[in-house]
């Protein structure tokens, strides 16, 4: 992770800059960026920082020049941003773009700079720009296909990661402490309850109290082995889909907030946030077939499917945690910040219903 010479605002992003950084990075050899004309990208997606897409020009062509970029830069609220940098969101994603992302055949963007200073919480990524992909759109939902791609391109990350020795190294991926997340916890349930009380059914309410007050218990539970990379907000805005069919490709996006810990939860989460209540109850089943097989496939030993759907159930509590965190701390007053909180809260009451979760909590 890099500090020094880090832009705070899209302006900064100039024609000398990024030909400066394309450079450092081997993009450019000859040719120099003489336009930059950025494009600021969907209101109610970028809640924890400003996404933008940079489309360049050139004084020459040069192969391999990227025609567009996507730049990322911290939430420009500064006390948001303030809170979002001391859980951790800004280092974690710069520490995956340092040292997992460079690694060739993840289904991850290729970063073309990364850098950040943890005193400040200002940072900044430019990233390739897949604007051919189709993104996935969490409140609309997607197939069952697209489901199952899903689960079956994250089992296949997962598992290259599945208790890696490197794992150990990575001091970004520290778990957050059990007793400060509790406090947290417990701080924001009064804020997420007035902000979207009137649409959480009290049963919802109730439960995300308990969790709040069990909150150390389910971090020691969430970070038990089998350890392995967890994105934490694997949803259908992160998730860009290419091609079809048996070639199927898939890219995941947005690693702010990953953690090592139950590879499931993962799986859990996108059930939890991203499917209708019908259509999660026709598929569930297949979805964790997939992704347990596809696990054993590429040579993880010892993880039984009655494991990882006790696990399973455990994780459904994840997607109530984001929504209380989540809920509490950033802004969803647009329009589809809106629609996707209604969405989320709905779904998420019909999983953990399903599987009498609550149930599972101490006390």
């Amino acid at each position: 992770m890099v500090a020094g010479d880090i832009p705070t605002d899209l302006d900064e992003l100039t024609p000398e800059w990024v030909t400066r950084v394309l450079r450092e990075n081997g993009s450019l050899r000859n040719a120099a960026v003489n336009r930059v004309e950025s494009e600021v990208l969907g209101p109610g997606r970028g809640f924890t920082g400003r996404v933008a897409r940079l489309r360049l020009g050139y004084d020459s062509a040069e192969n391999g020049a990227p025609r567009s970029l996507i730049a990322k830069l911290p939430a420009d609220d500064a006390g948001v941003r303030t809170q979002l940098n001391a859980l951790g969101l800004y280092a974690r994603e710069s520490g995956f773009y340092t040292e997992i992302a460079a690694v060739p055949g993840l289904p991850v963007p290729r970063p073309f700079c990364v850098r950040f200073d943890p005193n400040t919480g200002t940072g900044l990524l430019l990233l390739e720009d897949l604007d051919q992909a189709r993104p996935g759109n969490h409140v609309g939902g997607c197939s069952d296909e697209d489901a199952y791609l899903a689960v079956s391109r994250l089992a296949s990350f997962q598992s290259a990661w599945w208790e890696h020795p490197a794992l150990g190294g990575m001091t970004w991926l520290a778990p957050l402490d059990p007793d400060g997340f509790q406090v947290t916890l417990q701080t924001l349930v009064p804020t997420v309850l007035e902000k979207f009380g009137d649409v959480m059914p009290e049963r919802l309410q109730i439960l995300a109290g308990r969790l709040a007050d069990n909150g150390a218990w389910y971090m020691r539970r969430r970070a038990n082995p089998p350890r392995t990379i967890v994105h934490g907000d694997f949803r259908l805005d992160n998730l860009l889909f290419g091609t079809s069919g048996p070639e199927a490709t898939l890219t995941i996006i947005d690693w702010q907030v990953p953690f090592l810990g139950l590879g499931i939860a993962d799986v859990a989460y996108f059930a939890a946030s991203c499917l209708g209540k019908e259509q999660r109850r026709a598929i569930e089943g297949q979805m964790i077939g997939i992704y347990h097989s596809t696990l054993l496939a590429n040579g993880v030993d010892g993880y039984t499917l009655d494991r990882c759907l006790e696990d399973y159930r455990f994780a459904t509590l994840t997607a109530l945690a984001r929504l209380i965190t989540s809920g509490a701390l950033l802004d969803f007053s647009s329009e589809r910040g809106r629609e996707l909180v209604l969405a989320a809260v709905h779904r998420i009451d019909a999983i953990l219903v399903d599987h009498n979760a609550g149930d599972l909590l101490p006390g």
